[in-house]
């Protein structure tokens, strides 16, 4: 009995530290974003977007999402939701996406999405970049 109890104990934490493992990953780099025409932003409400087509702004705004390349992580159970996305394009196709919230950026990594916790002072960084008001973080 005491042998049978360890077997399930042991299969059980086990699969728990299989499961953990899989779920959560750290430490990723994004493929630096390039040849970036056209920036629109929007926030979770999908309004209508803003759009840059400026290339010097969009050289700032590429240049910054660039600069957070890494230390993606893909959080367990789940990457929180932007409230305020930048999404890139060439010409028509789409290249990415960065986002905002209160506390982290997010952006997509390889197939998923990923997230990273940032300082109060790169959001309004971020913000200030893209021309946009802090009260973007306030909507719903």
């Amino acid at each position: 009995m005491e042998l049978r109890f360890l077997s399930v104990a042991t299969v059980t934490l086990l699969s728990a530290a299989i499961i953990a493992g899989g779920c959560a990953q750290s430490g990723i780099t994004t493929q630096p974003l390039s040849d970036v025409t056209r920036i629109e932003l929007t926030d979770n409400m999908s309004r209508s977007p803003k759009v840059i087509s400026d290339p010097t702004q969009i050289k700032s705004i590429v240049e910054f999402a660039n600069s957070y390349r890494t230390k993606w992580a893909k959080p367990f159970p789940e990457t929180p939701i932007p409230v305020f996305v930048a999404n890139f394009y060439d010409g028509s196709k789409f290249l990415g996406h960065f986002g905002a919230g209160k506390t982290f950026f997010e952006t997509q990594c390889q197939d998923d999405f990923c997230s990273q916790k940032v300082s109060e002072s790169e959001i309004k960084e971020f913000l200030r970049i893209t021309g946009e008001s802090e009260a973007v973080l306030e909507r719903p």
